[in-house]
């Protein structure tokens, strides 16, 4: 515990005073998101440095690093893994300069996923191989884009990652291996040390740099949980403490399709925009969402101390309340066209604009 509070400390320090420098070099060179004029879906109100995420990577290197070092050192599997996941993030820094193609970014994300695979992070929930390859690519793209498109909204997508990097550390806290606490509790600091900058209205993106990188991460995590208690259905916590940004995701893929438009196209039709499109002040739907989102983290804490019958039943539950939501904000009008142009947000890369 004492070490990953330190991991935690040690990267929030290192990614908060980094920030406020990778946003002055961005605005020097010029690498900025600017807001769009009529009533597009950028609605910040000055153009907004990128670069964010480079503070978040430094300060996850500085913290795991320190206290990996203190503890006798990082399983090679997660230096490699986490390589693979700051690699990524270079890729993110690329296309925050000068937009990639979208070919480009999904090789990328889907070389980094079988790279993954073979350090080792996988899903083994099926006697069928094939199928465990399958899931486990699916699950380290979803989430890693899942998070690329929930950088929709002034602290958005740092809370979340924080508070799920914060349940998957108290879980290698509980039940090991060290490995998960030291990496999440890192994780954690360096996104909260950024989100300092990050709260509305937002003096800095992270960036697709970020993004990427906290996604990945994240995946990769919630793949090498390890519970002696659930050992046919360990893979069920991951997906109940990162809910939230597989809502998001489900909801804007599939309302783009049902409306027949790509779902590459960026809109403002995010779980987000919808809380705002409500009458929701920005802060006060970020924070809702957070608050979700702790919610689903201490679920997923609890399945952890559960039988595998309570597990399926609270991912059950999870399910069902999920679909209710879902029936819920689908309803709420999502067409800019139709709706007054939503203050102070942004959602300045996502992977959808790995198609620019």
């Amino acid at each position: 515990m004492a070490f990953a509070i330190a991991a935690a400390v040690i990267a929030f320090l290192v990614s908060y005073l980094l920030t406020p420098g990778t946003a002055s070099l961005a605005r020097r060179w010029g690498i900025l998101d600017h807001p769009d004029t009529g009533g597009g879906r950028k609605q910040h109100g000055a153009a907004t440095p990128y670069l964010g995420g480079i503070a978040i990577a430094v300060g996850f290197i500085a913290g795991g690093t320190l206290m990996a070092g203190a503890t006798g050192g990082l399983p090679e599997t997660y230096v490699l893994g986490f390589a693979i996941a700051l690699s990524l993030a270079v890729v993110g820094v690329a296309d925050d300069i000068r937009p990639l193609p979208r070919t480009v970014k999904l090789v990328a994300q889907l070389a980094a996923a079988l790279g993954a695979y073979g350090l080792g992070f996988r899903v083994s929930a099926f006697p069928w191989e094939a199928l465990n390859v399958i899931v486990t690519i699916v699950w380290i793209l979803g989430i890693t884009n899942a998070f690329n498109l929930l950088d929709n909204m002034d602290g958005l997508t740092a809370g979340l990652a924080a508070i799920g990097a914060i349940a998957f550390a108290v879980m290698g806290v509980i039940a090991g291996p060290d490995a998960i606490a030291i990496s999440g509790a890192a994780l954690a600091g360096a996104s909260l040390g950024f989100l300092s900058h990050n709260r509305h209205p937002a003096k800095v993106f992270m960036g697709d740099a970020g993004s990427l990188l906290l996604g990945f991460s994240l995946a990769l995590l919630g793949v090498r949980l390890e519970f002696d208690n659930l050992t046919e259905v360990t893979f069920l916590v991951p997906v109940v403490v990162l809910g939230l940004p597989i809502l998001d995701t489900t909801l804007v893929v599939g309302t783009r399709l049902a409306a027949r438009r790509s779902p590459f196209t960026g809109a403002r039709d995010h779980v987000s925009h919808r809380l705002v499109r409500m009458g929701l002040p920005v802060r006060t739907a970020v924070g809702l969402l957070y608050w979700v989102a702790v919610c689903l983290g201490w679920l997923g804490l609890v399945i952890t101390r559960s039988n595998t019958q309570v597990a399926w039943m609270l991912l059950g539950f999870v399910i069902a309340v999920g679909l209710f939501f879902l029936t819920f904000l689908v309803k709420i009008p999502a067409d800019d066209s139709e709706s007054k142009p939503i203050a102070a947000v942004q959602e300045p890369v996502d992977v959808e604009e790995a198609a620019r």
